[in-house]
C-alpha cells in the first residue's frame, strides 16, 4: 500500500486496509500474506494492530541491505478484533 505524502496520517491506509480485508473475508479467503519493507515501521505497527504475525524476515527484498517482512493474516474469527 502506498499513498502520497500529503494523504499520509489522515487515516487512508486503515481504510484501504479494512475494506480489503472485509472483501477477502467475504470471498472466505482463509489467509493473506504480505511484504513489507522493515524501514515503514508504521506500516508494520498498523498491520500488527490489526493481527498481522511476522512469519520471516527476506534480506535483500528490495534491494542490498534492504530488508523485507513476511507477514500473514489468518485470525477471521478473532472476538474483538477491528479491521
Amino acid at each position: 500500500m502506498l499513498l502520497k505524502e500529503n494523504c499520509k496520517r489522515q487515516g487512508h491506509s486503515e481504510v484501504l486496509l479494512a475494506t480489503t480485508m472485509e472483501r477477502c473475508q467475504q470471498r472466505k479467503i482463509q489467509r493473506l500474506s504480505i511484504h513489507v519493507d522493515l524501514m515503514r515501521t508504521t506500516m508494520v505497527a498498523l498491520y500488527r494492530m490489526v493481527g498481522f504475525q511476522i512469519d520471516s524476515t527476506i534480506e535483500g527484498y528490495y534491494a542490498p541491505h534492504k530488508d523485507a517482512c513476511r507477514m500473514y493474516f489468518d485470525q477471521w474469527s478473532t472476538p474483538g478484533l477491528k479491521y
